[in-house]
């Protein structure tokens, strides 16, 4: 366990440096030239993941992908603020991260079918197939959205930072989306230690269940896409913020009163990823709006900071016990 939150860790970490360096670089030369290559590397990191040799390698082109991934990431993420404004926007950024959402609801499932049948190596070759169609996709019909160029200077970096840093609203979004991102991935690390170690499931259990909390993840999504021009997206925050804390604190208390066992855990987490659905679109059409003039900056300073949290929860994480309340 302690290995792959390191694994995890490191991958976050990549993510948060490439989005920083990369968001900024994207608001200079554009969208298009940050995708592709990005796109393209990340194939070859996640090859590099297959074949590794040892832990090191691994946990080195874990580090990679991160880094290579957070280009389209960071990049797309701006292309709303490029094209739309209002409700617009708000509707294509749930649209997207929505879209986004499918990867916590398949990607468990089909990885414990590829790791029973051929091994978890086979998972990093479906990721780079998978990447590389995705890559020239993009390739043939991505077009350059970027309106009015930021120059990339140190000057102009550093002032930008500090406008976005020194915006309370931004800063205390982040914090919330860092922690209900960092809850996601911490469980699609640890999960299967919990459920094939302690409970002794299979890993197609652990597949399964993970489909059944990325489908309530989704829904959450979808909630927001099709009510976000009924209700306001900081309206929608509010409430699955509150969601959030109870839903969290029900699983806590669960496990402090009754031993640990799937249905203890599958109940509440649902309910928790349901929330955590809803909260994370609508604080990220909210943040969108804040600065459209220099979207791939804020997009930069949004994903490295929630990625930063999680790599700071993953470290955290892999120091306790497992197989316990904590």
């Amino acid at each position: 366990p302690q290995i792959v939150q390191w694994a995890i860790g490191f991958y976050m970490f990549g993510y948060a440096i490439g989005q920083l360096v990369l968001g900024f670089l994207s608001d200079a030369i554009g969208r298009r030239p940050i995708v592709l290559p990005c796109g393209f590397l990340y194939v070859l990191a996640s090859l590099g993941a297959a074949w590794a040799p040892n832990v090191g390698i691994l946990i080195a082109c874990r580090a990679l992908q991160g880094l290579f991934i957070a280009g389209p990431a960071v990049a797309l993420r701006a292309v709303p603020a490029d094209s739309a404004t209002g409700h617009e926007r708000a509707k294509m950024l749930t649209t997207m991260t929505t879209s986004w959402a499918l990867g916590p609801v398949l990607g468990p499932f089909i990885g414990s079918y590829f790791e029973h049948y051929l091994g978890w190596r086979s998972n990093f070759y479906f990721l780079a197939g998978f990447s590389l169609v995705n890559s020239v996709f993009a390739w043939l019909m991505l077009k350059e959205t970027l309106q009015a160029k930021v120059p990339f200077t140190l000057q102009v970096i550093s002032k930008n930072i500090k406008i976005i840093g020194m915006h309370r609203p931004f800063i205390l979004m982040v914090l919330v989306a860092s922690t209900v991102y960092s809850s996601l991935v911490i469980f699609n690390g640890v999960g299967p230690f919990l459920i094939q170690t302690d409970l002794h499931y299979s890993v197609i259990t652990y597949g399964r269940v993970a489909l059944l909390l990325g489908s309530a993840y989704f829904v959450g999504n979808l909630l927001v896409r099709f009510l976000i021009k009924r209700v306001p997206a900081m309206q929608f925050a509010r409430i699955a913020a509150i969601a959030t804390v109870v839903f969290a604190s029900i699983l806590l208390g669960i496990h402090l009163i009754w031993p640990m066992s799937l249905y203890s855990i599958v109940l509440p987490c649902t309910l928790l990823f349901f929330s955590c659905g809803v909260l994370f679109p609508s604080i990220m059409s909210q943040v969108s709006g804040f600065f459209p003039h220099m979207a791939g900056a804020v997009s930069a300073m949004y994903g490295s900071l929630i990625c930063l949290g999680v790599v700071v929860s993953s470290i955290f994480v892999s120091t306790l016990p497992m197989g316990t309340v904590i």
